[in-house]
């Protein structure tokens, strides 16, 4: 009985390394069907059903294929829908890193591994969530759970190391951190990553573009915003990533831009009048750790109310046309940012 007892139990560890290996080597060899041709059309229709973690690699492994880009754009859906036509430069390469649904950490991560790849762009320009209501600073996103954790795990030697994090922050970064791990063995995932990689059949109402934006809808009227409730942080790792970006941009001789993403005007009109005492300190947070660092960046534009079209689709997304007149005028350096020591 014994020896039965124990057969089972090798069986059943083997089939958990196998399972393991074959979700590994399908993440592997999933993310190495470049989309961003005009032949892929299919692959790209799938793409807004990937996780962001899967959308991550399959952008950082298209630069990796293709000489290194004159421009880049990096952030989540706040920026995702610009693309070279918006921003024009019509002689320089342009690509959009962007990923929905990430926090600025994934674009510091994302902009890490591209330098390390020596792909990154000449010219970066990072969306950062507008101080009054941005999203918590999770953690980073992309595949490989043993890097996410060394990843998470410096994370909370930094807090620890500087007690800036209370207790209960620190518990709920590793909640999250957790979580998210757990989606990356979820049953569809891997169903939507063997569609994309081996019968890309599934089509959404958003497919992707070959620059790497993503395009918007916007509503055919104008739309009235209320106050957007705001997420409590979950870990201060600002002036970190900014260290880690200030860097590259010293090494890389690349231009890093970054810039606090705009807001609807009657939202702007109402935080003045009624200022998020949180946001006022994470402001100066932002202003001190890019002047420490040495880098360009830019509060958040005060654009004037959509009367006419382009309307804005919900009160944190600009339109494409308008936000990338701004980026492109950032670019051009016609705009005067934060002063750099």
């Amino acid at each position: 009985m014994k020896n039965k007892e124990l057969l089972c139990f090798k069986y059943f560890i083997s089939t958990i390394i196998l399972g393991f290996i074959v979700l590994v080597l399908i993440e592997y060899m999933s993310v190495k069907k470049d989309p961003f041709f005009d032949n892929e059309k299919l692959r790209r229709n799938i793409m807004p059903l990937l996780a962001a973690e899967d959308i991550v690699e399959i952008k950082i492994n298209h630069a990796l294929n293709t000489p290194r880009y004159d421009i880049g754009l990096f952030g989540n859906s706040r920026i995702i829908s610009l693309s070279k036509n918006d921003i024009g430069f019509p002689q320089k390469r342009f690509f959009n890193f962007g990923v929905g649904a990430t926090s600025f950490r994934t674009s510091v991560r994302t902009i890490e591994r591209l330098h390390e790849l020596g792909k990154l762009p000449q010219v970066v320009v990072i969306s950062f969530d507008n101080l009054q209501v941005m999203q918590p600073p999770r953690p980073p996103l992309y595949q490989g759970f043993i890097n996410r954790w060394a990843d998470a795990s410096g994370d909370i030697l930094y807090a620890i190391k500087h007690n800036n994090a209370p207790l209960e922050n620190i518990l709920l970064h590793i909640k999250y951190e957790s979580k998210r791990l757990l989606l990356m063995f979820k049953s569809a995932r891997f169903r939507y990553l063997i569609h994309y990689w081996i019968l890309p059949i599934y089509a959404t109402h958003h497919t992707y573009r070959t620059d790497g934006g993503l395009p918007e809808s916007l509503p055919e009227k104008r739309k009235t915003f209320k106050p957007i409730q705001e997420y409590a942080p979950l870990f201060p790792a600002l002036n970190l990533d900014m260290k880690k970006i200030g860097r590259i941009a010293r090494d890389n001789e690349t231009r890093i831009i970054v810039y606090e993403s705009p807001l609807h005007p009657a939202l702007i009109r109402y935080y003045r009048e009624n200022p998020n005492p949180n946001a006022v300190v994470r402001l100066e947070s932002f202003k001190q750790a890019c002047i420490e660092n040495g880098l360009e960046c830019y509060l958040a534009p005060i654009f004037n109310d959509d009367l006419e079209p382009p309307f804005w689709n919900d009160s944190s997304h600009a339109p494409a046309a308008i936000l990338g007149s701004f980026v492109s005028s950032l670019i051009k350096g016609e705009r005067r940012g934060l002063p750099v020591r």
